[in-house]
């Protein structure tokens, strides 16, 4: 089936009112506060500068008539404050950390005395944030590089915010991909109606497959600065979530130049064998994880061409997934006996034979008018004219028949199989700020990840002889271009461009296979939107088809376009915005060419109406 869909949606101008709070739906911070003198009295006309320690790149303010000032937007990261006024010692703070989305208030007492003299705090500012009701948790950088990830995923750190819940699955990892913002839910919301921004722009779109909020970025863990998740009472401006709010910054280029090459390794040998495999006394499934990949990042300079160093940075990341392991499953499978109809050794859990019975001779009962009765197999063996040939074509795909005993009298789970399960992960991104001068910025980002791998079936099929490989593949790339001009000491204007896309192409290597070879009619391929194997089901028993048979193909893509102006008024603030977000979706899912469904009721006995513990 073939579907699309396309919407556009425009979130409502919103206006906030006596908050100081006007940074847009972005990653950066703010500091803000009252400037006053020794009596308490506000000061107006102070010169308020924040400096980027590591880029030397200031963040300026003037105080109004009320004494308020405001310094935003700031990216996340470690800032010093100098605060002057003439007639006054100037105001030094020597470190500022600002965290993602931080809200601070830092009030500023001035000294009388000479501009020439300073009073300088060294211990570091204890910023508070009293503008806001938010509940959030903030994952600095710190705890992301020592906190060890089970696959480097970095949406796994949620799980350590108050009121976050790990999700599917239990194994401490998390999924990746398109459907990784399903590894969480918040205060009790639902798992896919979260909402993730990467640097101010959302990675999250609609998903035909899931119907939920669907993400396309899985940034690398050594490319992300912090990130901060809103789990109650956050601002209107965040919208499309029923959970949390997620806000991801990714790491930007410094005045120095800084590298990283790493390298994760863990394999089988350094593993213990699972329960069911000991039990069964199946060796220790392959298992093999490779990590790596290499960062840098500094300012941008071109010898005898540019020179960017205090004004243009860059900062790229790539991380490389290789993982060979084995997948280990018991399966039911008919006994070579069973395959050419002889069930003459079918028992039932108590040991009593399972008798078949003849579905053609089916007959009136003459000593019960109205009921029926129907002929048992001679020696519970069918014979072999009896046997269609579609049904003898099937049986073909069957293997080499069981390698277990199974379980006494049934022979339930008589199968192991394990099976190859190569995954190979790609990841990038690239980042590039400019300032062109105090007062106008722009950031742009790009990333991409790329996720393919298999997993293995029992059965052979066209382009996998060896086990009928269940195909994965996925592609989605991330772009965030973000501009803010502050127009004046008092109004931030901030624009904001945010683009998506994800396809992912799943199903089995039984792709293309036609039913005609199993003897089917030929309308059967004409009439069928994929051809696969058709999928045969039969009771008690594990059939060909049953593992990886859905075949589905989606891309999705979403343009996002932000817009919001910020106005200081008194001690207060006003700020107009708004959203416009277009998603594109294009989905096609074939299920199987065709569905066969056998049950005991088939050859059951001696009356076909009647279910018997041993017949059929």
């Amino acid at each position: 089936m073939l579907t699309g869909f396309k919407s556009r949606c425009a979130l409502p101008v919103a206006l906030t009112l006596f908050s100081p709070y006007v940074s847009a739906q972005t990653v950066a911070g703010q500091v803000s506060g009252l400037v006053t003198d020794p009596s308490g009295a506000a000061i107006s006309g102070a010169a308020v500068v924040l400096t980027d320690i590591d880029r030397s790149v200031n963040f300026r303010s003037t105080s109004n008539e009320s004494g308020f000032y405001l310094v935003s937007p700031l990216p996340p990261g470690r800032y010093k404050m100098r605060a002057e006024k003439a007639g006054f010692r100037a105001h030094l703070v020597e470190s500022i950390p600002i965290a993602t989305q931080q809200k601070a208030e830092l009030n500023i007492a001035l000294q009388v005395g000479a501009v020439t003299e300073s009073v300088t705090v060294n211990s570091g500012a204890q910023l508070v944030d009293t503008t806001s009701a938010t509940l959030s948790g903030v994952v600095e950088n710190k705890r992301i590089i020592d906190l060890p990830l089970n696959g480097r995923n970095i949406y796994s750190l949620a799980w350590a915010t108050a009121g976050v819940f790990p999700q599917r699955p239990a194994n401490g990892s998390a999924n990746e991909g398109f459907h990784s913002i399903g590894i969480f839910t918040v205060n009790g919301g639902r798992d896919s109606s979260n909402a993730i921004l990467m640097d101010g722009v959302p990675v999250t779109m609609n998903s035909n497959t899931t119907n939920m909020n669907a993400n396309s970025a899985v940034p690398s863990v050594e490319g992300v600065e912090e990130f901060r998740i809103q789990t109650n009472s956050y601002s209107a401006e965040y919208g499309r979530s029923g959970g949390g709010v997620l806000t991801i910054a990714t790491k930007s280029g410094t005045n120095t130049l800084h590298g990283s090459l790493f390298e994760f390794v863990r394999n089988s040998k350094m593993d213990a064998n699972n329960w069911f495999a000991n039990s069964s006394g199946q060796k220790l499934a392959t298992f093999q994880r490779n990590e790596f990949g290499a960062s840098s990042g500094g300012p941008l300079v071109i010898p005898k061409v540019y020179d960017g160093r205090n004004k243009t940075f860059w900062f790229a990341v790539y991380e490389g997934r290789r993982q060979r392991s084995a997948t280990t499953r018991f399966f039911t499978l008919p006994t070579n006996e069973q395959m050419g109809g002889d069930f003459s050794r079918t028992l039932t859990a108590g040991g009593a034979l399972r008798n078949i019975y003849d579905p053609f001779s089916t007959a009136a009962d003459p000593s019960r008018p109205g009921q029926f009765l129907r002929t048992p197999f001679a020696g519970n063996r069918i014979p072999a004219n009896r046997i269609d040939p579609v049904s003898a074509n099937v049986l073909k795909f069957f293997g080499p028949g069981p390698n277990l005993p199974g379980q006494a009298n049934t022979g339930q789970n008589n199968f192991f199989f394990q099976g190859k399960a190569p995954t190979n992960v790609n990841r990038a991104t690239t980042k590039v700020d400019h300032n062109f001068n105090e007062n106008q910025r722009i950031f742009f980002r790009y990333s991409i990840f790329q996720n393919e791998n298999s997993q293995p079936e029992l059965w052979a099929g066209p382009g996998c002889p060896d086990g009928g490989c269940y195909s994965n593949y996925e592609r989605m790339q991330n772009v965030a271009l973000d501009y803010s001009w502050t127009l004046n000491p008092t109004t931030l204007l901030s624009l904001r461009y945010g683009f998506a896309r994800s396809i992912l192409d799943r199903g089995s290597w039984f792709k293309g296979f036609k039913p005609t070879s199993l003897g089917l009619p030929a309308s059967i391929e004409t009439g069928a939107d994929l051809l696969v194997f058709p999928e045969f089901g039969v009771e008690e028993m594990t059939m060909p088809g049953l593992l990886h048979h859905w075949n589905f193909r989606s891309a999705n893509q979403s343009h996002t376009f932000v817009g919001t102006l910020s106005k200081v008024l008194g001690s207060h603030s006003l700020k107009v915005g708004t959203e416009m977000r277009e998603n594109l979706i294009n989905h096609m899912q074939a299920p199987w060419s065709l569905n066969f469904s056998f049950n005991r009721g088939m050859t059951q006995g001696p009356d076909p109406r009647v279910v018997s513990a041993n017949g059929g």
